[in-house]
């Protein structure tokens, strides 16, 4: 339930009676939650989502136990993808890249 943006962590490790020394901080970036929503659109699928921020690339798996994840595409920076509708249950995930 980290808050979305900047952080730094640094390790201490504390030796003798009261001595103490850190790591170098070590820098990265909390995303805030993509959320995505799967619609008809004529014959084929369309995958919005909201949130996020930059590129985007959106995979597909058949199956979730053991997801062999399958690029569908590069959305950039849009926030919608048509999808091919197939015959084969299927699951879809947004990355932000």
């Amino acid at each position: 339930n980290v808050s979305a943006g900047a952080k730094s962590v640094i390790a201490r490790a504390y030796y003798g009676a009261s001595a103490s020394v850190n790591s170098a901080a070590v820098n990265f970036t909390v995303a805030g939650p993509i959320v995505a929503r799967l619609s008809t659109q004529g014959t084929n699928l369309l995958l919005s989502w909201t949130g996020g921020g930059g590129n985007y690339q959106v995979q597909v798996a058949t199956n979730l136990v053991g997801a062999v994840w399958q690029n569908c595409g590069t959305a950039g920076s849009n926030t919608n993808m048509t999808l091919i509708r197939s015959n084969k249950m299927s699951f879809y995930r947004v990355m932000q890249q």
